[in-house]
């Protein structure tokens, strides 16, 4: 990762910028030291950072309202790059574009990303996973993101997810994990989960997998992974 370059190249400057296409791709950044600590780097992620000139961030409840620095919430994206919606489809605009008024803030449209961060008092965002990605489990609210850091480091691989599993009207009773490419056993990964995190977020199973199967955007297609689940269970 990011640690073994820098050690490499330690002459090299390395920038990690942030931005959905609905912002022009490039809205947040941050500039790498190499030093960070884990409480810096959260679930294992380099930081988004903070938004570049003349733009504005705000991180908000499910009421859009602000929360407190330190407390998870969406990103919002506000500023002349976030555009007015989407061509010919204004439901999808109204979903995600609002024209509201932020304490402390100038904007007041608004661009919801979906993702989900904190702001540290340093005023810098960390990245946590996505909203839809939050889930209660036995009654616990879950960030799959943890446990997914969590089989990273564990694993040793880059190509792990995690998945509310199984399900029954609309809710959670455990988690399944998938795993390509890992450095140790299936069953020194289970050992490694239940030491580092607590009984409810421990997957309760973990299945390697020869390909990770990704979405048209590079990112891994949780749905495809959810349909080997229960066909599995039809099966």
């Amino acid at each position: 990762g990011l640690r073994s370059w820098a050690i490499a190249a330690p002459n090299s400057t390395l920038d990690n910028l942030y931005g959905p296409t609905e912002a022009t791709i490039a809205f947040t950044a941050y500039r790498w030291r190499g030093d960070e600590t884990d409480e810096e780097l959260l679930t294992g992620l380099v930081p988004i950072g903070a938004a570049l000139a003349s733009l504005e961030t705000a991180v908000l409840n499910s009421k859009q309202q602000p929360c407190e620095t330190g407390q998870s919430g969406e990103l919002y994206l506000g500023g002349a790059q976030v555009c007015s919606g989407y061509l010919d489809n204004p439901s999808r605009t109204a979903d995600a574009f609002f024209n509201i008024n932020v304490t402390g803030k100038t904007a007041t449209e608004w661009y919801r990303t979906g993702d989900l961060v904190v702001q540290g008092v340093d005023g810098i965002l960390r990245y946590i996973g996505r909203v839809d990605h939050q889930v209660k489990i036995l009654g616990h609210r879950v960030e799959l993101g943890e446990i997914e850091h969590v089989l990273r480091n564990v694993t040793g691989s880059d190509l792990v997810a995690a998945i509310a599993w199984p399900r029954q009207n609309g809710s959670a009773s455990g988690i399944a994990a998938f795993v390509c490419g890992s450095r140790c056993s299936i069953e020194a990964a289970l050992k490694a989960c239940k030491q580092a995190l607590p009984d409810y977020m421990v997957p309760r199973e973990i299945n390697e997998i020869q390909n990770m199967p990704l979405n048209s955007n590079g990112k891994i297609d949780r749905n495809q992974l959810l349909q080997r689940l229960e066909n599995a269970t039809d099966g």
